[in-house]
Order: structure tokens, then C-alpha cells, then sequence
């Protein structure tokens, strides 16, 4: 392997466990009285699958189960990232993220993505990098649409886990995105002011949890 495709490879890995670490420390930042379980658990497997595929790349350079480990890893831990940076922003410490909103609906669709890539494009080319059906492009066509329906699904009508809004009993699919709608069409109120009382802002909401 090359030097520059080694660091390449290093690199996608990195970013997708630095963006787990982050959400863990934003979890601890956001709950300091609590251990950030979910988030340790979830960078742990992150981790285990950027080890496996770092060492897959490594052997075999351009087998595609440790691309696409690679590439799950990457947009899953920066999803985690994403998703945990807005929600801080959102309900914990509102106004201390610009964005918050779309931060928040951007990682809950990555790390769906991620998550996808890991659990349904890996095994397909699981283990030596070869589809079973030789000639037939069905699975990949099936498993693309899959991962392709789920994250647009998410991005339009996204519920990040615990989200306080809810509608006759039930979750609201699309507060978070009228939400970041509604604040990025309404002129921004200078940092310091006190906002007005009846504001629906006015109260972050009940902590939330981001695994």
C-alpha cells in the first residue's frame, strides 16, 4: 500500500472516531451528573469496525468489504458528531450552536447512512469482496435504494431519540426540521437580550439523550 492511499485510508477511519469521541464528550458536557453510556457504547463499535477495516485495507487494498467498513465507519462516527453538536445547541444550551437544528437533522440522516452501509452493503460483499449472485445487480440495486429511502426519509422527517415535541400523544416527525426552518427565516435576536415571555424558545425542553 502507498503512503498516500495508507493515510487516506487512516484518515476516513479517523474521522469517522473522532466524530463518536465528540459525541461522547458533548454527552458529558451536556450531562455532567451522568456516564455517557450510550455514546461510550456506541464510539466502542465504531472503533471495532474502524480496527477490522483498517486491517482488511491494510492486506487487501482494494477489497470492498474494507471500503465500505471504511466508509460506514467515517459517516456513521460523523453523524454521532453532528447529531450530538445540535442537540447541545438545541435543547441543553440553546443558542450556543449556530445551526443547531440542521446540525441535528444532518447527523441523525448520516448516521443512518452509516449504520446502513455497515449492516447491509458489508454482508453482501462479505468475505471476499465478491457478490454471491455473479452477473446480477438486483441485491446492490436493492440495497442502495435501501440506504438511499431511509436517509431521505430521515432528512424530511427526522426524530432524533427522546425529542420533547409531540403531537396527540405522539412524536413529532417534523418539529426539528419546521423548527430550523422557522428560526432560520426569523431575524436573529442580538446575543445578551433576554427573549420575550410567551416565546416558544423560551424553555429548552427536558434533557435529551443522544444514543
Amino acid at each position: 500500500m502507498s503512503a498516500l492511499r495508507l493515510l487516506s485510508v487512516v484518515a476516513t477511519a479517523a474521522c469517522g472516531i473522532l466524530g463518536a469521541l465528540v459525541a461522547v464528550g458533548v454527552a458529558r458536557t451536556a450531562r455532567p451528573d451522568q456516564v455517557p453510556v450510550d455514546e461510550l457504547a456506541i464510539a466502542l463499535t465504531v472503533c471495532a469496525y474502524a480496527g477490522v477495516g483498517l486491517l482488511i485495507a491494510a492486506a487487501q487494498p482494494r477489497h470492498r468489504v474494507g471500503r465500505l467498513m471504511l466508509i460506514g465507519v467515517a459517516v456513521w462516527g460523523i453523524g454521532e458528531g453532528l447529531l450530538a453538536v445540535g442537540l447541545l445547541g438545541y435543547l441543553h444550551v440553546p443558542g450556543s450552536v449556530t445551526g443547531a437544528e440542521w446540525h441535528a437533522v444532518a447527523g441523525t440522516a448520516m448516521r443512518a447512512a452509516g449504520w446502513l452501509v455497515l449492516v447491509l452493503a458489508v454482508p453482501l460483499f462479505f468475505p471476499d469482496g465478491r457478490l454471491p449472485w455473479q452477473g446480477r445487480r438486483a441485491p446492490v440495486v436493492v440495497v442502495v435504494a435501501t440506504v438511499v429511502l431511509f436517509t431521505v426519509s430521515t432528512l424530511l422527517a427526522p426524530t432524533p431519540p427522546g425529542f420533547p415535541a409531540h403531537r396527540n400523544g405522539q412524536p413529532d416527525r417534523t418539529a426539528l426540521v419546521d423548527e430550523a426552518l422557522r428560526r432560520s427565516a426569523r431575524p436573529q435576536r442580538p446575543r445578551g437580550l433576554r427573549p420575550r415571555p410567551g416565546r416558544v424558545d423560551r424553555e429548552p425542553g427536558p434533557p435529551l439523550a443522544f444514543g
